[in-house]
């Protein structure tokens, strides 16, 4: 449909978490809003490096858009605990239905842009379309500010 898929790979080493949010159904029955609860699926990825998992999340994530571009950001280990503790509480929320997945106001980006928010205490400054594809680049755009606001968030953890 041309609004595409946002996810998240939070990690750095040896072990990442692959974290992406829908409906999980198959039939793409998300673009009608059609009330379904919804899935935040969280998967443990063992690899060597951050584009290693980017390739294997590409080849083997096939009920999800394909993932053409990406953007990274150097984070504080705190930074990755808190954002998966994030991801991880998100989960409880979609599998007791507290939390619902929505086209417009609770979808792929939101919930992406939820967990690294919350995880780093940065704005991700996504702006204000629910398409993925526009926060995305808004995203792309702004990265040189959110990494340097990340860079600033570390150095208050340091102070701490």
């Amino acid at each position: 449909q041309g609004h595409g898929h946002m996810a998240a790979i939070i990690g750095n080493q040896s072990r990442y978490y692959y974290i992406t949010a829908g409906t999980g159904d198959s039939d793409y029955s998300i673009y009608s809003n059609s009330g379904q609860n919804g899935v935040l699926a969280i998967y443990a990825i063992e690899a060597s490096s951050m584009d290693k998992v980017i390739s294997i999340v590409r080849n083997n994530d096939t009920n999800n858009s394909y993932y053409d571009d990406f953007v990274t950001f150097s984070t504080s280990s705190k930074m990755d605990e808190n954002m998966l503790s994030t991801a991880y509480a998100k989960q409880r929320k979609f599998q007791t239905g507290e939390e619902e997945y929505r086209l417009f106001t609770n979808n792929c980006a939101d919930i992406v842009k939820d967990i690294f928010e919350e995880g780093t205490n940065v704005d991700l400054n996504m702006g204000i379309s629910p398409r993925p594809n526009d926060n995305f680049e808004n995203i792309k755009e702004n990265k040189t500010e959110i990494q340097y606001d990340i860079y600033n968030e570390i150095e208050n953890e340091n102070e701490k």
